[in-house]
């Protein structure tokens, strides 16, 4: 097994460390030895925390700027309608960012 030095931005290592987050880039051989990450965009809202709530089929969360909301259903072996679903969890969503935003 041979081993190579990653040279790291200290703000993208940093990035990584604090917020737990995978960041996406290029590796470049510099030499034998050493590779160059360079991260593909840079994010503007580095620094904007973001809390989350979990939902049985998706995900909440809220921020400074904006409010994201995702579901993923499955259609196979479904138990019931998902448009179900999707009213059950928005209004979930929904009484959490009026939770947030008070």
């Amino acid at each position: 097994m041979k081993k190579v030095t990653l040279i790291l931005e200290d703000e993208t290592y940093n990035c990584m460390l604090n917020e737990g987050i995978r960041i996406q880039g290029t590796i470049g051989l510099v030499n034998s030895k050493v590779c160059d990450f360079s991260e593909h965009a840079k994010r503007k809202n580095r620094g904007i925390k973001r809390v989350s709530y979990a939902l049985p089929h998706g995900k909440v969360s809220v921020g400074e700027e904006n409010i994201r909301l995702s579901l993923y259903i499955k259609l196979k072996n479904l138990d019931t309608v998902p448009s179900d679903i999707i009213y059950d969890e928005s209004s979930e969503a929904g009484d959490f960012v009026a939770r947030i935003m008070d």
